[in-house]
């Protein structure tokens, strides 16, 4: 598969969710991880997803160290706007792997390009 193609799957896939999450209680259970509620599985995907932006727009080339990864999982966006806060993040990780560069040299989770892993990275 072509990396754009994963790039499409990763912009629907999160589009379902931010879409699923617009139209149901944030309150409801998830039910594959059993103490989780849909809030929880949305801020979790939201952080990953800045997280992930992060390591790609600044080429950082070892992981973040705990300060700054704190600094994005500090945000914690209340409920009326967190859907609205989820699209944003996940449209700036979709827009930053479309513009970087295929041989980009950044830490990922798996050795290889940056590009190529991070639809990996940005699903988890």
């Amino acid at each position: 598969m072509e990396i754009t193609a994963h790039i499409d799957a990763l912009r629907h896939e999160g589009g379902l969710l931010a879409d699923a999450a617009a139209r149901t209680e944030l309150d409801a259970p998830v039910p594959t991880c059993p103490e989780w509620r849909l809030r929880d599985l949305v801020l979790h995907t939201g952080h990953v997803h800045r997280w992930a932006t992060t390591h790609l727009r600044d080429g950082r080339p070892t992981p973040m160290d705990e300060a700054s990864q704190q600094a994005i999982w500090a945000e914690e966006p209340d409920d009326a706007v967190l859907v609205d806060w989820f699209r944003a993040g996940h449209g700036a990780l979709v827009d930053t792997l479309l513009a970087a560069p295929a041989d980009l040299d950044c830490w990922t989770f798996l050795p290889t390009t940056a590009r190529r892993n991070y639809y990996v990275a940005a699903r988890a």
